[in-house]
């Protein structure tokens, strides 16, 4: 079951929660991109620095996962959650597939 509140919060939560895990793990990225564990220096990076949000940063695979699993597990746990609490309350009631059967006619 679904409702229209579930399915709105769903998508806008996600989505927001998806930026949210995407940005700050690529600002636990080196400047170039690598992990801070596995950086090996080079004459572009001496150093490993970490905060910058770049191509780099952002672009990194384990930022662009995070943000990715986020944005699909989440949305559905809080439209899941939001159908619930409205059909509990007795706001909504689930659709009533018959009424669709019904109402769209053959041409």
């Amino acid at each position: 079951y679904m409702t229209k509140n579930g399915a709105i919060m769903g998508a806008w939560g996600g989505q927001i929660l998806a930026l949210i895990t995407w940005i700050s793990v690529a600002s636990t990225r080196c400047s170039d991109g690598s992990d801070p564990d596995d950086f090996v220096a080079s004459n572009d990076y001496p150093t490993c620095e970490t905060g910058a949000l770049d191509v780099n940063t952002l672009g990194n695979m384990n930022a662009q996962t995070a943000g990715s699993l986020v944005a699909l597990c989440v949305s559905g746990i809080i439209a899941f959650v939001v159908a619930a609490i409205e059909y509990k309350s007795g706001k909504e009631q689930p659709f009533e597939w018959e009424t669709m059967r019904e109402g769209i006619k053959r041409v």
